[in-house]
């Protein structure tokens, strides 16, 4: 037996003990073997975390200043509303919601004034003069307007106020910048480490939460972005795959995946080319299909803060920089404990729903902060705004866009709240409406009730407020629960694949045939107006009974039974079953052609799509909004110069 036999044959032959001991000590060393891989490939030896005070020494090593910056000189004319101030802010009677009540817009002209600061402000952060004061001069007016309507909140305007705070803090303009070319001191000194950091891991959060925020079942199972795949944008996938396929393996399932990984990709350099393409197609197509500013360009343009933070120096071949062992001084831990306790608010904010219960309806939260982006499509059928005068009981209707710039105020309680008194405000207000003018005496003892009407990810469309709830005298607590809230009938949800196939079949009548599917609450009622360009309109049950109330005739109907409507009248449908009913409408709609293709065939019609979305549609828009601003800041200044009257245009003028 040779040698080799021997040491073979001699592993064997130990003691137990012994035996066990050397498989004790084989699976420790695999294992460390394992976690140095880990540690190699994450470089954490080199960080050597596990050390607080070398930890702070490497947050504050030098590294090269040449890849942080970030430009909102565009936005503010275009997504930050400067070219329609006069829309929003010129009006006295215009309701607003700010999420403090002791917020109020000022007057127009000073609006203006504050735009034309923050404009500076973001004109100085992306020159690089004047750094730190430039991001202050942004920084108020910002939140300013940003706290003071939460009905215009969304998720990029949240992080861009966030990016310009910890600017400030920051040593972005020590390279490429007017301070540095005029100060030579600061040109190309290195910056420490966590000016990187702490933005780096501001985006890794705004890709990795919106990730976890797909998690959402009507995300997983494709409900939330229906009938995007109709979009020229993904004509080649149409080449394998068919528009119900498109919304959900591409929009659905890879935006999924796409969310949940990218930022992991983005930290590693052997991932990160991977990483830099697909978020590159990902933010081009985003910028093609939604009109969300400039967010697509700015997530493009500090891509590059995930690359080794030297990536231009090694182009230019210019010096890097070692980590040196130095006393770590106090200035040092407070600003490593404040980028923390940051860090942990950041963290914890998008799922603090369950303290700040009052901001909830059918969904987590006030949008705009949560990274919750693109998973809830709210299609609202309709918004009935009724003022009853107590004394007279008499009541009349009002335009639910009276006074407000969106309807986003409509599915949240304490907008709706905001906005009813807002109402009783403007009502009183001799220069709007006299009592007569409605048949009442006054305006002092009225009630407010909205009935809301909406449709969450593809499900029936449903009331999403008690009726009978005056919103004057209404509870809301921002830690309690909205107690005249309506539940979202998660049970009829599983109701959608058939309500898709319903849609598809009513489609197939005719270019001008239409339904609408909609559902309500036991001793509950809809009364309904149909208008003349609609025909042949039949009710149909699908669950539950109702009674169809049409003049002096009432028709008890249950699940099956249809009933035609006559054509300009009004009609009540009772829920009179103990159980939510289900009905649907089928109708013919000749006020347009329901049967518009938005889907563009063939290369010729793609190219020129292209062509016309990003070098005719976009760049009119911005030029007109960016002429638009001018125009506003002129008329501002003259106001404030001279004391001439601003103009302000038309509501449907923009």
């Amino acid at each position: 037996m040779d040698s080799k036999s021997n040491v073979h044959f001699r592993k064997f032959t130990g003691s137990k003990e012994k035996i066990l001991k050397n498989e004790f000590e084989t699976k420790i060393i695999d294992k460390k073997k394992l976690f140095d891989r880990i540690e190699d490939y994450c470089d954490l030896k080199k960080l050597k975390i596990y050390n607080l005070n070398y930890l702070i020494n490497l947050l504050y090593s030098p590294t090269c200043s040449s890849s942080l910056g970030l430009m909102m000189v565009i936005d503010i004319p275009d997504e930050r509303g400067l070219g329609n101030i006069d829309l929003r802010f010129g009006d006295a009677m215009k309701c607003h919601f700010p999420l403090f009540d002791w917020l109020s817009p000022l007057p127009l002209e000073y609006m203006g004034l504050l735009y034309f600061i923050m404009w500076l402000g973001s004109l100085g952060i992306c020159l690089g003069y004047k750094f730190k004061l430039s991001c202050i001069l942004f920084i108020f007016p910002y939140w300013y307007i940003y706290l003071l309507d939460k009905s215009f909140w969304n998720n990029h305007s949240y992080l861009y106020g966030l990016i310009s705070i910890l600017f400030t803090f920051t040593c972005a303009h020590y390279s490429f910048s007017l301070d540095a070319y005029l100060n030579p001191s600061i040109n190309n000194e290195p910056v420490p480490l966590w000016n990187y950091v702490i933005i780096r891991f501001q985006f890794f959060l705004l890709y990795f939460y919106a990730g976890m925020k797909k998690f959402d079942p009507d995300w997983i199972g494709g409900y939330s972005m229906t009938k995007l795949g109709l979009h020229w944008v993904f004509e080649p996938f149409r080449l394998v795959l068919n528009n119900d396929q498109i919304d959900f393996w591409i929009i659905h399932i890879f935006g999924f995946t796409f969310d949940l990984t990218v930022g992991f990709f983005f930290l590693f350099d052997k991932t990160r080319p991977i990483a830099i393409i697909f978020s590159t197609a990902f933010h081009l197509l985003n910028s093609c299909m939604f009109h969300i500013g400039q967010f697509p360009y700015v997530c493009l343009v500090t891509t590059p803060i995930f690359c080794n933070y030297d990536w231009p120096e090694q182009l230019l071949n210019h010096e890097k920089y070692p980590i040196c062992m130095e006393k770590v001084t106090n200035k040092q831990k407070f600003v490593c404990f404040a980028m923390s306790i940051y860090i942990a608010v950041q963290l914890f904010l998008p799922y603090s729903h369950f303290l700040t219960q009052g901001y909830n309806n059918w969904t987590n939260g006030l949008y705009g902060y949560s990274w919750d982006m693109m998973v809830q499509n709210w299609n609202s059928d309709a918004i009935v705004i009724k003022v009853v005068d107590n004394e007279s009981k008499k009541e009349f209707f009002i335009d639910p866009e009276a006074w407000v710039s969106n309807t986003r105020y409509s599915k949240h309680g304490d907008m709706l709240i905001q906005y009813a008194k807002c109402l009783k405000k403007n009502l009183n207000n001799p220069n709007v409406y006299t009592s007569k003018d409605v048949g009442v005496k006054s305006f002092d003892d009225i009630s407010i009730y909205v009935d809301v009407w909406c449709s969450l990810n593809g499900r029936f469309q449903q009331r999403m407020f008690n009726p009978n709830q005056n919103l004057l005298t209404a509870k809301w607590n921002p830690f309690e629960k909205i107690s005249w809230l309506m539940p979202l009938l998660t049970n009829y949800s599983s109701w959608r694949v058939n309500l898709k196939e319903i849609q598809k079949q009513v489609h197939g009548w005719s270019n001008h045939s239409e339904v609408l599917f909609v559902a309500d609450f036991p001793g509950m009622h809809l009364e309904n107006y149909i208008e003349m360009e609609f025909t042949n309109v039949t009710v149909t049950v699908l669950e539950g009974t109702i009674t169809l109330e049409q003049g002096n005739n009432n028709n008890t109907l249950a699940k099956g039974d249809f009933a035609k409507i006559n054509e300009g009248t009004f009609h009540k449908i009772y829920t009179i079953s103990t159980v939510p009913s289900c009905y649907m409408y089928t109708y013919n709609n000749f006020s347009v052609d329901t049967k518009i293709d938005t889907n563009l065939n063939g290369t010729a019609s793609l190219g020129s799509a292209i062509l016309n979305e990003i070098f005719v549609e976009n760049l009119s828009i911005r030029f007109e909004k960016l002429f638009n601003s001018f125009t506003r800041l002129r008329d501002c200044f003259y106001k404030l110069l001279f004391n001439v009257p601003i103009p302000i245009r038309n509501k449907g003028k923009r």
